[in-house]
């Protein structure tokens, strides 16, 4: 709606339906993506593969800017043995944890598992499992978040 003013200026106002049309958009496009920035947040992860027996596999399957809570770490072992589980490539330090693998029939299983946010790694970092024994195949659970939601983990 435009209203003429003396001094020959026009002035412009949203109609009712204005109002409820481009202004209601507008915002609610803006409310929208805020609500989105909130609930975005953690994501459940299962990443598994097959080793065919070697003895150290390294997992590298984070993206940039995320973080990750490890919460299990499984392996099927070749023979009866240990599995250790390090952060990062280097298999010198210290494990995060290790684990002596079951027998399950013709099959040998090792899982290790934290509870919430004892084994915190971002940047892409790496996990390396390590087994004197070889690993067949091995799983990995996570809770993943972008980096600045750390705190929701």
């Amino acid at each position: 709606m435009r209203q003429k003013l003396q001094a020959g200026a026009t002035l412009e106002f949203l109609t009712p339906a204005e109002l409820k049309g481009e202004l209601h958009d507008s915002l609610g496009h803006q409310m929208d993506a805020l609500v989105r920035r909130e609930l975005r947040g953690i994501d459940y992860l299962a990443i598994s593969g097959n080793a065919d027996g070697a003895d150290t596999v390294t997992i590298n399957e984070q993206e940039s800017g995320y973080t990750w809570s490890v919460k299990t770490v499984g392996a099927q072992l070749a023979a009866a043995g240990v599995l250790s589980i390090y952060r990062g490539s280097s298999t010198t330090a210290p494990p995060l944890g290790t684990t002596t693998a079951l027998s399950n029939g013709s099959n040998f299983d090792a899982v290790y598992k934290w509870s919430s946010n004892q084994i915190v790694i971002k940047d892409q970092s790496n996990l390396t499992l390590y087994s004197a024994s070889g690993i067949n195949a091995y799983i990995i659970m996570v809770e993943q978040v972008p980096t600045e939601m750390q705190g929701k983990l």
